[in-house]
């Protein structure tokens, strides 16, 4: 498993979605985490694994794929040495199996591994990729059996950006929070960056007030920011 975030804000919409995923009665429903790179999936998906609201769910055995995995007896054997150290001692536990990087099976004799464990009682499937991969999700869906998390809904709300923030000793305005927001798309990554440029231009004490302007309208009506200011960066490198 990744290391996780040195902070990390957690998420409770999206780390309840998970947790729905890990139902001990009947078929477990299957999660897919489906978005770019930079969206937060690894990070959602390590923050749910090391702080489940419930001790007693099935153990996590992760495994990160790469394009050697397309290959049914590496991604067997990949999942093979993940479970084992999740078996509870003197007998078989249901575990819960992360697939990060699952687009990388697409096209690969490996997808239909994926097919195999979707059917497994035992086995709670979550999956984490950045564009679709191959898994029945029509079938599932019609079953009941399917949980997504798309690129909408990685995107950071003003309550999370703004815990985020006061995270670092950070607090801005409403209406400053809405420009970063804007600015960002309330992407992880980019919000991140963000963060970074806002604390490396000094470190700002929690309510005292913070150099980022609100928008300001330019002769020909468009918003512009300052580029001198940590928001005006973060727009110059595109976030």
């Amino acid at each position: 498993m990744p290391d996780g975030e040195a902070v990390a804000v957690p998420r409770r919409r999206l780390l309840d979605v998970l947790d729905g995923c890990l139902s001990r009665t009947g078929t477990p429903p299957v999660a897919v985490v489906c978005a770019p790179t930079g969206a937060g999936k690894t990070a959602l998906l390590t923050t749910w694994a090391r702080h489940r609201a419930d001790p007693d769910a099935p153990r996590t055995a992760w495994v990160t794929l790469d394009a050697r995995h397309g290959h049914a007896d590496h991604l067997r054997s990949a999942i093979r040495d993940a479970v084992l150290p999740t078996a509870a001692p003197g007998g078989f536990s249901p575990v819960c199996l992360v697939l990060d990087n699952a687009h990388e099976l697409s096209g690969r004799p490996a997808a239909r591994e994926l097919a195999r464990l979707v059917s497994r009682a035992e086995v709670r499937l979550v999956l984490a990729g950045r564009f679709p991969f191959p898994l029945s999700r029509q079938w599932l869906r019609d079953r009941g059996r399917l949980r997504e998390i798309g690129p909408e809904d990685l995107a950071f709300t003003a309550p999370e950006a703004a815990e985020l923030l006061g995270a670092h000793g950070i607090r801005l305005p409403p209406a400053e929070l809405d420009v970063l927001l804007r600015c960002t798309k309330g992407q992880a990554a980019r919000l991140r960056l963000a963060v970074t440029s806002l604390v490396a231009r000094g470190r700002p004490v929690m309510g005292a007030p913070v150099a980022v302007p609100v928008p300001r309208r330019s002769p020909a009506g468009a918003t512009t920011v300052n580029p001198a200011t940590p928001l005006g960066v973060a727009r110059a490198r595109g976030l």
